[in-house]
C-alpha cells in the first residue's frame, strides 16, 4: 500500500514537472513571438516638415493629374531621400541628380495608409505612410520602368 501511494506520489510529480515545463516552454514562445512582432514593427516618425512636404508632393501629383503642371520645391523632394535615410540609414535612393529638373511620383491612399512612390525610369522608392502622414511605416527601393507623374522642380 506504501509502494503504491509512492507510485502515485511519484506520478503526480512527474505530471506537474511536465506541466511546468510545458507551461515555460509556451512563455518562451510568446515572449519571442511578442519580441519579432515589436521589433519588425519598424516606423520613423517623421517631423512636421516632413510631413508638409509628402503632402506638398501629394498636392503636386493632383494638381499634374488635373492638368499637367504639378510642381514642388527642390526641398520637399530632397525630403524624401532623407526620411528614407532616417528609417534605414543603408537604404538605397535615386543618383544625387534625382531632384534636379523634374522627378517622377505617384500616390495611393487606401482607408489606413497612404503610399507614395517616386521613380527614375529605373527604380522606384516607395513609401507607406499611416493615413495622417505622422509615420514612415514601410520604404523600398526596387528596380521599375514606371515613371508616374512628371512633377517639376521649383526652386
Amino acid at each position: 500500500m506504501a509502494n503504491k501511494k509512492q507510485k502515485e506520489k511519484e506520478k503526480k510529480k512527474k505530471i506537474c514537472i511536465a506541466i511546468g515545463i510545458s507551461a515555460g516552454v509556451i512563455i518562451i514562445v510568446l515572449i519571442a513571438i511578442i519580441a519579432s512582432s515589436l521589433l519588425s514593427n519598424k516606423k520613423y516618425k517623421l517631423e512636421s516638415d516632413e510631413s508638409l512636404y509628402v503632402q506638398i508632393v501629394k498636392t503636386a501629383i493632383s494638381i499634374d493629374k488635373l492638368n499637367s503642371s504639378g510642381s514642388a520645391s527642390s526641398k520637399a523632394c530632397q525630403a524624401f531621400k532623407s526620411i528614407a535615410k532616417a528609417y534605414d540609414k543603408n537604404t538605397d535612393w535615386f543618383t544625387s541628380s534625382y531632384c534636379n529638373g523634374i522627378f517622377y511620383a505617384d500616390y495611393n491612399d487606401t482607408e489606413k495608409s497612404s503610399t507614395v512612390t517616386l521613380y527614375d525610369g529605373n527604380h522606384a522608392a516607395i513609401y507607406v505612410f499611416d493615413k495622417d502622414l505622422d509615420y514612415l511605416l514601410e520604404y523600398n527601393f526596387v528596380d521599375s520602368t514606371s515613371k508616374g507623374r512628371s512633377i517639376t522642380i521649383d526652386n
